[in-house]
């Protein structure tokens, strides 16, 4: 993950990534492009930019749990599609 990243911009990356509005990722949508954007999302907050699972919770309107779940989610496709190269710079 690229230095100097942070959260309102990784939700703008992951949005325009996935063609969606920013402000449906701090949604309970379970529409699945919505979702996975979220899982994208978790994953890399909590994993790559080390931002705690409450943290982000706190910040996206769900809880700890839906988060932690998220994250095993959100792995998957990260990986298969090569994400954090896919995500452009600012």
């Amino acid at each position: 993950m690229k230095h100097g990243i942070t959260f309102d911009t990784l939700i703008d990356r992951v949005s325009n990534h996935f063609g969606i509005v920013s402000s449906d990722l701090i949604t309970n949508s379970k529409v699945v492009p919505i979702s996975k954007a979220r899982a994208v999302l978790c994953y890399l907050c909590v994993r790559k930019l080390r931002i705690s699972e409450a943290e982000v919770a706190r910040r996206l309107n769900i809880s700890p749990s839906a988060v932690s779940k998220a994250v095993l989610r959100g792995q998957k496709p990260v990986e298969k599609e090569r994400l954090i190269d896919a995500l452009p710079e600012s």
